[in-house]
């Protein structure tokens, strides 16, 4: 994720005509932002863990029940 966006570039190519209050709240915007970002990332990397943490499972059963199989054919 990169850590500074274009509106963030764009603030600091003129950031010597801020007054340090808005220098400093360019800066809180800024991180607010990729705080948002970082969040709505998170979601979406925990919906893929629940997707994977299921596929696992069921792969598993299906291994299990599989050799159950082969057994009884097997056997």
């Amino acid at each position: 994720m990169p850590t500074m966006t274009a509106l963030d570039r764009r603030s600091c190519r003129r950031s010597d005509d801020l007054t340090p209050n808005e220098l400093i709240r360019s800066h809180v915007d800024s991180a607010q932002r990729q705080l948002a970002a970082a969040r709505e990332s998170l979601i979406a990397a925990r919906r893929r863990v629940v997707a994977l943490e299921t596929a696992v499972q069921n792969w598993g059963e299906m291994a299990q029940e599989a050799a159950g199989n082969r057994r009884v054919m097997l056997g």
